[in-house]
């Protein structure tokens, strides 16, 4: 998210649908996991409706594997 949104201001308007999504919050981050069965029944896809959504950025697992990695190359080279 993008300053000043904080994850508390997002958690109060997103909802989780019982049995189909999972949703965690971070310090300045949050974690959503869909069923992918139950995909069509996620209140997820209302968070783009949403005013703050201009402040939201999304990635995908593999996305955000990937910029860990390079975070730790990039950590390692600075040593």
């Amino acid at each position: 998210m993008i300053e000043p949104l904080t994850t508390k201001e997002v958690m109060k308007e997103i909802k989780q649908k019982e049995g189909g999504d999972v949703i965690l919050e971070g310090e300045k981050v949050f974690y959503i996991k869909r069923i992918i069965e139950k995909l069509t029944g996620s209140y997820l896809s209302r968070i783009m409706k949403l005013q703050m959504w201009q402040n939201i950025t999304i990635r995908n697992l593999n996305t955000t594997k990937k910029l860990y990695e390079l975070m730790l190359e990039r950590e390692s080279n600075i040593k």
